[in-house]
């Protein structure tokens, strides 16, 4: 039964959701899963090269830190120039593919009006999480592998956990996690309700990077763009 449970990426456990679990099985009825799009896997092989590139370039000037000699600082430099070229180029190409189809133009344009959401994260959701608008509520954030799993059984209670999604995608809404709790003046102060209560830095990045998430899956949906709502 648990292996069933994670084949649906259900991984909390407790009596109520091992009794769904028995029904489900029974009926095997189907998760939300999006129909494969040959434009989308074009798109996610030149994201997969612009994200090899920005790790390229991380791993150059990380070398660079601990270079003395004068003809290897200088190598690993030209190297390093060549690299953010080619990211930039990437990026640029990337972009102009992705708008040249009108539907998925517009998913990025209501993408980009969440907070946090550069051009690069909201590509990445367009491309890799193309379920989004077609889920209820809760479904994105599991998708991503940012929702908070019961591990309880009878009389016993364990701890919430994140675990599984989507990698690749759940990295860049941790980039717009950060810069959202920043800037956005209702995550904001969403993540300082948190902090108050004890709360530590990591499970309020991953509760903000759950809000986006779902947030993305609603204006997709409802195809109208994100209004921030006052703190």
């Amino acid at each position: 039964m648990r292996l069933f449970a994670r084949i649906r990426r259900l991984r909390a456990k407790n009596d109520r959701i091992d009794a769904r679990l028995i029904a489900c099985a029974t009926a095997q009825v189907d998760t939300v899963k999006a129909a494969a799009d040959p434009r989308l896997g074009e798109l996610a092989e030149r994201l997969t090269a612009y994200e090899q590139a920005t790790d390229l370039v991380a791993q150059l000037k990380t070398t660079m830190e601990h270079l003395t000699l004068a003809d290897l600082i200088e190598d690993a430099r030209a190297q390093l120039a060549i690299m953010i070229k080619r990211k930039a180029r990437l990026a640029i190409n990337l972009l102009a593919r992705l708008k040249a189809w009108p539907d998925l133009a517009r998913r990025f344009e209501l993408a980009r009006s969440l907070p946090g959401f550069g051009p690069i994260v909201a590509m990445g959701v367009v491309i890799r999480m193309p379920e989004l608008g077609a889920m209820s509520r809760g479904q994105a954030a599991s998708l991503l592998g940012v929702a908070p799993f019961d591990r309880d059984s009878g009389a016993y209670r364990g701890h919430r956990i994140i675990a599984g999604g989507r990698q690749r995608p759940r990295r860049l809404l941790y980039l717009a996690a950060i810069a959202a709790k920043r800037h956005d003046p209702t995550l904001k102060a969403f993540a300082q309700r948190l902090a108050d209560v004890g709360k530590p830095p990591k499970v309020i990045i991953v509760a903000v990077m759950r809000k986006l998430i779902e947030a993305a899956n609603i204006v997709i949906a409802r195809d109208r763009p994100w209004e921030t709502q006052p703190a």
